[in-house]
């Protein structure tokens, strides 16, 4: 069976600039993964938030595996200085379900 645990990521910052990194990086992305992502926003002072939904996937079968990759190389994206831009997101990882 499985257990199913969902995981999603928010990312928010007032940071143009990053943004449209994060546009190139989702778009460098195939679309099965490219689908997990939503960019929303300006919002009030200019906020933009982008969400990196959960799978749906059952922990530990193959596509888990492969969106946990995901995640972990969107956090490294979010997280690293691109001139001078490092810090600009204000970031949170969710974790929940069985």
């Amino acid at each position: 069976m499985g257990i199913m645990n969902h995981e999603a990521i928010l990312a928010t910052t007032w940071c143009e600039h990053c943004i449209e990194r994060a546009k190139r990086f989702i778009d460098k992305l195939p679309d099965d993964q490219k689908q997990l992502f939503t960019i929303m926003g300006p919002f009030t002072n200019g906020m933009f938030t982008i969400i990196l939904a959960p799978s749906g996937c059952k922990k530990h079968c193959p596509e888990d595996e492969k969106i946990s990759i995901l995640r972990n190389e969107f956090i490294g994206f979010i997280n690293q200085d691109d001139e001078g831009h490092m810090g600009y997101f204000s970031w949170v990882e969710v974790s929940y379900g069985e």
